[in-house]
């Protein structure tokens, strides 16, 4: 599993699940999103899990 979420109030981050550091951060969430998918899309299987800027689950894009 690979979150993109908000980085500490400010930007966003890429962060694999269990991880301690961000895989990649971004100035924004639309940057963040098109570099995400492509980039967790190439670690198949896998699923990308988007949340919004208050911590709730926005959409989840699930790669075979």
């Amino acid at each position: 599993f690979y979150f993109l979420q908000p980085h500490k109030g400010k930007g966003w981050a890429l962060v694999k699940q269990g991880a301690k550091t961000p895989a990649k951060l971004f100035e924004n969430k639309a940057e963040g999103l098109d570099f995400s998918r492509h980039y967790v899309r190439r670690k198949s299987p896998s699923q990308l899990v988007v949340r919004r800027k208050d911590g709730t689950f926005q959409k989840i894009h699930r790669y075979r």
